[in-house]
């Protein structure tokens, strides 16, 4: 990009302005007008087809940078303030006319989402699970129509103003004032600060990259998952390729094993940082990631006093009080030890306790296997109700306590039969044949009144609570679906297998 130099006509607080030439005039030239200088004399027409300028401002002990056209990608990640955009934003939205949310879950399922709404709307309306999910951009239209036409903040902060070149250092002060209130906890958006971006600390990242790296390698799949960096078109994805220099190796579905394995054949410290993961379609490659974009993880460091996430290749400290609150949630969720379970030996899988506990209950409680899914209707195909039914109307899930990703399913196991169990009459009388059949005549899941407790039966050798143990990515995804059981009537609990 070539410097520009200012002329009288320029603001005081312009620091610098920078602009890439070539091609048509560009919608920018009304904006700066005779301000700024090329070679000492004036501008004149520019002529360019990227329409880029970069102007930097310094003001309230602050520089800004303003960007146009694709001028921000001269710009380092690093020097952009985390959160500028989205606190901004917030704090002078008009509430009742947001457009477009963006959003990740914090917990290792890595869900994206993005909604939009074209006549703007409030932010219950999106959908959004504000304390599961990370919002990564907010958008709509201002609340003062003479500070901003529109907002749409995330680290940066795109606006449309009616101001011009000579109006710009009061509008970056306007902006400073906005990014340092705190109105945006007021109109309860301080969930945004349940997580902070610590990219700017190289050598805490640099802890936690090697960190992560030791865990690929002993294929820790508790507290390591993979993860979409990005919503990825379907019909595109035709197969995923791993590279690092020469190596390569192609996936039509790539897992957190797929990664792992690459890992152990690289066996090169800096794998993180030099592996790729490139999209194949049709045997051509379209777009590449670094590997790290396609990890999301937990890591505690400090004896257990910090915890930190992984995501979309970032690392984000925890807030203290957004995990106590956490762990108090799941704390009310554990239950009494009334389950009368067998002992689960450190030996056994997950399917073999399941083998003793019905050897143990049988006759008294309903075991469910794979001749007694869920089988109906096109969106709800061979849903698994539970792994046991009990005469109180306990549904029980047992998992094993070795992958973040089989404790997920779980938890969404837990949850999904008893949305339908709500929602659904035609799953009811499902429920109902399939109970009838295997010998419980008397059962009626449409009786008035009818309640069901769901209990995630959690199998692990470590000791302590389950509250106290599971990692913060699986205390997130815990409460997502404990509510939803909650919302639709029943009881959520928490029952831990002591392995030995």
């Amino acid at each position: 990009m070539i410097r520009l130099e200012k002329s009288d006509a320029a603001p005081a607080e312009l620091e610098s302005a920078y602009y890439r030439k070539s091609g048509a005039e560009p919608p920018f030239r009304k904006f700066i007008g005779d301000a700024l200088l090329l070679n000492g004399g004036p501008l004149g027409s520019l002529k360019t087809r990227s329409h880029s300028l970069l102007l930097f401002v310094k003001t309230s002990g602050r520089v800004v940078a303003f960007s146009f056209g694709h001028a921000h990608t001269a710009l380092s990640a690093t020097s952009i303030e985390p959160k500028f955009g989205i606190k901004v934003t917030l704090n002078r939205v008009d509430t009742t006319r947001l457009s477009t949310i963006d959003a990740r879950s914090l917990d290792l399922t890595g869900r994206l989402m993005r909604v939009q709404i074209p006549q703007g709307n409030s932010f219950g309306l999106f959908g959004i699970a504000d304390e599961q999910d990370r919002v990564r951009l907010v958008a709509g239209k201002a609340e003062d129509q003479d500070f901003a036409g529109s907002l749409a903040g995330a680290d940066a902060l795109h606006i449309t103003s009616k101001t011009d070149l000579v109006g710009l250092p009061g509008l970056t002060r306007a902006l400073l004032k906005a990014f340092r209130e705190k109105k945006y906890r007021d109109r309860g958006y301080g969930f945004i600060d349940h997580v902070t971006d610590v990219s700017k600390n190289p050598s805490l990242v640099a802890t936690l990259d090697a960190e992560l790296l030791k865990r690929c390698a002993s294929r820790d799949g508790t507290s390591v998952a993979f993860a979409f960096p990005e919503v990825l078109d379907p019909a595109e994805l035709d197969a995923l390729e791993l590279s690092r220099r020469r190596k390569k190796a192609t996936y039509e579905e790539l897992d957190i094993d797929g990664i792992f394995d690459w890992i152990e054949q690289v066996n090169n410290d800096d794998v993180l940082a030099t592996s790729h993961v490139r999209l194949k379609v049709g045997g051509e490659s379209r777009r590449s990631w670094p590997l790290k974009d396609f990890l999301a993880a937990a890591i505690v460091l400090g004896g257990g006093d910090r915890s930190f996430v992984l995501s979309e290749g970032s690392w984000f400290q925890v807030q203290p009080d957004y995990e106590k609150k956490l762990r108090k949630f799941a704390r009310g969720l554990e239950s009494a030890p009334t389950l009368k379970l067998p002992e689960w030996k450190k030996t056994w899988t997950e399917p073999k306790f399941n083998r003793e506990v019905s050897k143990k209950r049988k006759g008294k409680w309903l075991t469910f296997d794979q001749s007694k899914k869920w089988n109906f209707g096109k969106h709800h195909e061979a849903v698994e109700p539970c792994d046991f039914l009990t005469p109180e109307n306990e549904f029980l899930v047992v998992k094993d306590l070795t992958k973040s990703s089989t404790l997920s399913h779980a938890f969404s196991q837990g949850s999904v039969p008893a949305i339908l169990l709500r929602d659904s009459e035609q799953a009811v009388d499902k429920f109902n044949e399939i109970v009838r059949a295997a010998g419980w005549k008397h059962f009626d899941a449409k009786a008035p009144g009818f309640r069901a407790t769901f209990v995630w039966v959690i199998g692990t050798d470590r000791p302590g609570k389950l509250s106290d143990i599971l990692f913060f990515l699986s205390l997130v995804n815990l409460q997502t679906h404990a509510s939803r059981i909650k919302r639709a009537g029943f009881t959520p609990r928490l029952h831990k297998a002591a392995q030995s």
